[in-house]
């Protein structure tokens, strides 16, 4: 018989909070099914397995919480060199780049990631000094979901 919480989390104050998500992973680790509901989906993506997104009843999206932005990971990078961006654009072909406060967000291409990325630049003579990968966040994803459905 699964364990239904609703909102564990609501009102609590950090270490509250802490505490409730230490809870829910020793009850899992027991072998255990919990069904959460929340909408603090940051919460839900550090404790859960999976996740399901519901409106008006409806099933609209599901899915391990781990597949969430798979092969959409965006990287983002900063070098002192002056044609970092020339090469950027030569590594995602036709492929996003933005930059914003002087950190480009590279959007990879399926089947290519950071390291990728690092070791294309270091093979052009550019050292990063800043190389940080940033996966969708659920959030984001549950978001994308919800505007689709209108």
């Amino acid at each position: 018989m699964p364990l239904i919480l609703d909102e564990p989390t609501n009102g609590l104050d950090p270490m509250g909070i802490a505490e409730i998500r230490e809870i829910v992973r020793r009850i899992a680790a027991d072998g255990k099914t919990i069904i959460l509901a929340s909408h603090l989906l940051d919460e839900v993506q550090k404790v859960c397995t999976h996740f399901a997104v519901l409106r008006k009843g409806k099933l609209m999206h599901s899915g391990p919480v781990d597949e969430v932005g798979k092969g959409e990971e965006t990287v983002e990078v900063m070098a002192y060199h002056d044609d970092l961006s020339i090469y950027l654009q030569e590594f995602v072909g036709s492929g996003t780049i933005k930059k914003e406060e002087g950190i480009y967000q590279v959007m990879m291409k399926d089947g290519f990631h950071s390291q990728d990325l690092n070791k294309f630049l270091f093979e052009k003579g550019i050292i990063t000094s800043h190389l940080i990968t940033k996966k969708k966040s659920l959030e984001k994803q549950f978001l994308e979901i919800l505007a689709e459905a209108h």
